[in-house]
């Protein structure tokens, strides 16, 4: 979600509930608010394989968020899945976009290690 968003996996600065990340995520896509989430510079609107793209990968990062292992998708087919949409979308490998800002590319310092609590009962509404 960090690539989609621009956002911080933890982030002490947010309010509580949004520390994590993946909180975020989890809300926004179970409340059909996703594009609140997606970073701006990204300008999918504007470039609908990009858009397509996005949403892919949205939705494979929602399934790896699921609460229940049994219920995240093991790493053989996240990287299968990965690949599978860069296939679909070498149409994008051309278009113009902008990278996210270097807040999300740059290396961040960290003093302590945080773990994400299971969020409770994500339902699939992407």
């Amino acid at each position: 979600m960090e690539i989609i968003s621009a956002k911080l996996a933890v982030d002490i600065n947010r309010t509580r509930k949004d520390i994590l990340l993946a909180n975020i995520a989890v809300a926004k896509i179970q409340a059909g608010t996703l594009h609140e989430l997606i970073d701006p510079n990204l300008e999918i609107d504007s470039n609908p394989d990009l858009k397509v793209i996005v949403t892919a990968v949205v939705k494979l990062a929602y399934r790896c968020l699921a609460p229940e292992k049994e219920d995240r998708p093991d790493m053989k087919e996240v990287v299968a899945e990965l690949e599978q949409i860069k296939q679909n979308g070498k149409v994008c490998k051309h278009s113009a976009f902008h990278l996210s800002p270097s807040s999300v590319r740059e290396k961040w310092p960290s003093s302590t290690i945080t773990t994400q609590s299971s969020a409770s009962s994500i339902q699939s509404t992407v």
